[in-house]
């Protein structure tokens, strides 16, 4: 029998993490190299266009369907098998040389990517006590883009703290309503 250490939640959030940061950069390649494409191709405006936009339109199709598949399939296969379909994607979008081509790696690249949130967050769940899950959460899923999303529940506290100390140092924002206010919008604004 194995015995699970205390840092292996841990070392799979970062694994989610990179993956899911790797991910981001894959969908955002083609728009970097997009001029060089264009010219390598010869693609009109409309074929750029319909390239640029394959990604998102199987993407977002995609989503209608992957949280079944997520649910039904072993998620500790599916997800890997979902993440090495996206990189055999990427990896023939570099290596194709028309447009049709590229256009079909770059739609089964969107199939493929739409299971990495889901997919890291149902894996999260599985992995990582409650105590500990937003903040896993924020560590490997959320992190690449949303910042702030996980870190609100390690600093709201401090947040309103300093704003409720700013408003009793000015004595002419005391007396007015503003500080329970600022507190209140804070506390919105950090997700409490």
């Amino acid at each position: 029998m194995t015995t699970v250490t205390p840092w292996r939640p841990w070392l799979v959030c970062a694994v989610l993490l990179t993956a899911t940061a790797l991910s981001y950069l894959d969908r955002q390649a083609l728009s970097v190299v997009a001029p060089l494409v264009r010219e390598e191709l010869e693609l009109d405006n409309a074929q750029l266009g319909l390239l640029l936009s394959a990604f998102f339109y199987s993407y977002a199709a995609m989503h209608l369907f992957v949280g079944a598949i997520l649910d039904r399939f072993n998620i500790r296969y599916v997800y890997g098998a979902f993440v090495a379909c996206w990189s055999l994607a990427q990896a023939a979008a570099g290596l194709v040389r028309s447009f049709g081509g590229l256009f079909a790696a770059r739609a089964a690249l969107g199939v493929f990517e739409a299971a990495a949130q889901p997919g890291a967050a149902r894996i999260i769940a599985r992995l990582v006590s409650a105590e500990h899950g937003t903040l896993a959460d924020a560590r490997s899923r959320r992190t690449v883009v949303h910042l702030g999303a996980g870190s609100r529940h390690l600093c709201r506290d401090r947040v309103r703290m300093r704003v409720k100390r700013l408003a009793l140092r000015h004595a002419s924002l005391s007396a007015l309503p503003l500080p329970g206010t600022a507190s209140r919008t804070c506390s919105r604004l950090a997700g409490g």
